[in-house]
């Protein structure tokens, strides 16, 4: 090899590694005598050779993040036709979601049918008849209840709910307002409501 024809930086780690001859070898030493920065990155290079070889029992870090990096990319090929497999299975799922969803909604917004020939089963018509709704107290008799609604021609048609209410109907020729006064004025009654 000819040193003079090449550049004498490139061959400064050959030197360090004793790789050139007794020719090559001297030529790199007249250069580092005439230039003092090609004798630092001697150096430099010497010092690394020996704190590479001090601690060849152990990987180089740069070693070790490569063998990391290539397990991590072995591992995603390796999943990768499971996760292809799981793609195409949601896929059909969700579009049935989708038109499932789309014909429930087109049955919502369809005007229902208004018919008036509808009827109750029980054979019940409703009732054109007035009502009321009355909450007693705790402490009011049978009794009480039986003569105050009879006095106003009322019956309990309902009740009692979730609230503690009655469903009372009213005659239909009857005046609900004063029936109303009426009711609430009794003490044993807590409220009266039209519904």
């Amino acid at each position: 090899m000819n040193v003079m024809n090449n550049n004498i930086e490139e061959t400064l780690p050959l030197y360090v590694n004793g790789r050139l001859d007794a020719e090559e070898r001297r030529q790199v030493e007249k250069a580092m005598a005439e230039n003092p920065d090609l004798a630092g990155e001697v150096e430099f290079l010497q010092a690394l050779k020996d704190t590479l070889q001090q601690s060849a029992d152990e990987p180089p870090v740069e070693l070790g993040l490569a063998r990391l990096k290539r397990d991590i990319q072995q591992e995603t090929v390796d999943s990768s036709p499971t996760s292809a497999n799981t793609r195409r299975y949601w896929k059909p799922l969700a579009l049935a979601a989708c038109l499932l969803l789309a014909i429930q909604t087109g049955f919502q917004l369809t005007p229902q049918s208004t018919d008036s020939d509808w009827a109750p089963l029980s054979g019940e018509t409703a009732s054109q008849a007035p009502r009321l709704q009355i909450a007693f107290h705790t402490n009011a008799t049978v009794e009480q209840i039986n003569e105050s609604l009879g006095a106003s021609e009322a019956r309990i048609v309902d009740g009692p709910g979730a609230l503690g209410l009655y469903t009372v109907q009213l005659p239909p020729d009857s005046d609900v307002d004063a029936i109303h006064r009426q009711l609430e004025g009794l003490p044993f009654i807590e409220e009266v409501s039209a519904p």
